[in-house]
């Protein structure tokens, strides 16, 4: 049921684009916005990954700025390979060039490529920063040297959610200094969110909270664990917000043996991917 309203709804905006596009607009207004839309404007495909190696693209609308303003359209199931050469996360990009010389405004495996190079916002999407024009629509992990991809859940929101967990920092006694933890998530910029995983391990006869907030932030922090005699482990899954560097801060209450380790259970698609 939940596929059918998605195909329905996918249709129904394919024909109200189809309506809008007949209506007349100067090149100026046409450089700078589509009847009825918004910039960015999207629905967003679900993305499978097939084996280790092919990621399925179902479904999904795109209001695109390239050399040019279009609706771009997802109607076929694209089973992609991507060119993946390295460990580490990857992001999936549309093409302009391809799409321009296409002559339609079909998306295809063709008009697709990977890079490791992270993208910035622009009109409310996200954009490759050199190939201004190549718009970004997914991010991946790459376990190996060559292409296997790290095996993950999207049902086309912004969730992808991992079936095993990405590394992040390792058990570390870190006391009440607060202490910087770079999240394993794609690089999404300021602000971006992911799922993370909290555990605490009593080492020594001591009880201890533990604490977490954004990098930079001078707040006290909010508590994601607590360890004491009888409690030896705890774990917690929170979704924090990380800064430019996809950093957030850690901390004991008080100092001890007591260690924390922080891993990625999964992230979340910015606005306009």
């Amino acid at each position: 049921m939940k596929k059918f309203f998605k195909v329905l709804g996918i249709a129904l905006l394919s024909v109200m684009f189809l309506v809008l596009s007949l209506v007349p607009i100067s090149n100026t207004m046409a450089q700078n916005w589509s009847p009825g839309l918004h910039e960015g404007m999207l629905v967003r495909p679900t993305f499978t990954r097939q084996a280790s190696t092919v990621i399925v693209i179902t479904g999904g609308i795109y209001h695109h700025y390239g050399a040019s303003e279009q609706i771009l359209i997802v109607t076929d199931v694209i089973n992609y390979t991507p060119n993946t050469s390295g460990i580490g996360w990857w992001y999936i990009y549309i093409d302009d060039t391809d799409i321009q010389s296409n002559g339609n405004n079909l998306i295809s495996g063709d008009d697709l490529y990977v890079s490791t190079t992270a993208p910035v916002k622009s009109y409310n999407a996200r954009y490759h920063p050199t190939s201004t024009y190549d718009r970004c629509i997914f991010a991946y992990y790459n376990d190996q040297a060559s292409v296997s991809i790290r095996d993950f859940y999207h049902d086309g929101g912004r969730y992808v959610e991992y079936w095993s967990t990405l590394g992040g920092m390792n058990f570390t006694d870190i006391d009440t200094s607060w202490t910087d933890v770079t999240v394993n998530m794609p690089d999404f910029g300021d602000n971006s969110q992911a799922s993370v995983l909290f555990e605490g391990w009593r080492i020594s006869n001591d009880g201890n909270h533990l604490y977490h907030r954004k990098n930079g932030s001078d707040s006290s922090g909010m508590r994601v664990g607590y360890v004491t005699t009888g409690v030896h482990r705890s774990q917690l899954s929170k979704t924090v917000t990380v800064d430019i560097n996809q950093k957030i801060e850690v901390r004991m209450e008080s100092s001890g043996g007591s260690k924390m380790a922080v891993s990625t259970m999964g992230f979340f698609l910015p606005m306009g991917m």
